[in-house]
């Protein structure tokens, strides 16, 4: 029986827990790789590093973090890197990954995420970090990020447009769930209000928090009905408590924190409106998700806000809440004018560029080992 080879991939990234961004991408993308017989770790360098695990590599300081890449590159990992224009220290651990594969002439793929705009990228944001961003873009064999617009901006630092490769970050994964049921203390929070108005977010100033309480504080004000469901970690945060509850919230509030897959999706499938708040997002997975399921979403304006989202100011409280309540009182005509976003599968294109430099001139959709003559 002959066996089809194998590649050999490790994913540097944050990875759930929490279950947001980056880390959800990367497991449906890992799922996929190892369906076809493929091995890929994760060496998990988010804000669960730290916890061993085995769905993981833990990261327990930066020589552990030079080790561990060091003996994969060696062992002949394929590297893909993972990168925003908002972290140096993201910045510096991609290019240690790169470097360290250019040493072994090893292929490695860099994905950057986000929007076209942000904290040190494009290149007119970057100041003194712009070099940096130059060398982290010419030393992998492939880029990819989410959208043309961003393609356009990493040209700007004199990377080939042949090597940048815009894949959506949304796929169809991400709609694979099935409806379940809420906690009973939050089923019963969204038994008993109306309009059930959802955000995700964490206590970084990208999310503008304190706007967001603003706007709702305004909203309770105003739809004395209306229940608000805060998801992830951070929400049930000592720091957003106190802040929940000087902004005489505590009541209309729920704080779920972090839900699993089925019980997100559940949830948001029965809310009445999505709240987006960072601007640096770019085409955001939480926005198409909602979208999806005909839910109205009303995000900061950033450029790259799909069809259908009501958009503000970004960190505007007032005109955030003025949308919510104009939607809110013609929800009907809101809902039914939600354009559902096209759906296809990028998990497979991004594995398949993977596979590609992985396992060259080797068609990467090939059964998996063993499996060749079933």
């Amino acid at each position: 029986m002959r066996m089809s080879p194998r590649a050999k991939i490790l994913e540097i990234s944050s990875y759930p827990p929490p279950r947001a961004g980056w880390g959800v991408r990367i497991s449906f993308v890992r799922a996929h790789l190892e369906a076809l017989g493929h091995e890929c770790r994760v060496l998990n360098i988010g804000m669960s590093r730290r916890i061993k695990s085995p769905d993981y590599l833990d990261v327990q300081s930066g020589r552990h973090y030079f080790r561990q890449v060091f003996d994969h590159v060696r062992k002949g990992y394929t590297v893909h890197t993972h990168l925003n224009g908002d972290s140096p220290k993201g910045l510096v651990l991609a290019l240690i990954a790169e470097l360290l594969c250019a040493l072994f002439r090893r292929p490695c793929v860099l994905t950057f995420h986000a929007g076209p705009v942000q904290l040190l990228f494009p290149k007119a944001r970057s100041g003194r970090w712009t070099p940096w961003f130059a060398l982290a873009f010419a030393l992998p064999r492939v880029i990819i990020c989410n959208s043309e617009p961003v393609k356009a901006r990493i040209l700007e630092y004199g990377v080939p447009a042949s090597k940048v490769i815009p894949i959506p970050a949304f796929s169809r994964q991400y709609m694979d769930y099935r409806t379940v049921p809420l906690p009973a203390a939050l089923e019963s929070f969204v038994a008993s209000h109306r309009p059930v108005i959802a955000s995700y977010f964490f206590l970084r100033p990208e999310f503008f928090v304190e706007s967001l309480v603003d706007a709702l504080g305004r909203l309770a004000t105003r739809i004395p009905g209306a229940g608000f469901v805060l998801l992830g970690g951070e929400t049930k945060a000592d720091v957003m408590t106190a802040m929940l509850a000087s902004a005489g919230l505590g009541d209309r509030v729920f704080a779920a924190g972090d839900l699993d897959h089925d019980a997100f999706l559940s949830l948001i499938a029965r809310c009445h409106v999505s709240i987006r708040t960072p601007a640096k997002d770019g085409v955001s997975s939480s926005v198409l998700e909602a979208l999806s399921l005909g839910v109205p979403v009303v995000a900061s304006e950033n450029g790259t806000r799909p069809e259908s989202v009501l958009t503000f100011p970004p960190g505007n409280g007032a005109s955030l809440a003025d949308t919510v309540e104009r939607v809110w009182a013609e929800y009907d005509r809101f809902r039914q004018r939600v354009v559902r976003p096209p759906i296809r599968d990028t998990v497979l294109d991004e594995a398949d560029v993977l596979l590609r430099l992985a396992l060259p001139g080797v068609h990467p959709a090939a059964a998996p080992a063993g499996e060749g003559n079933k």
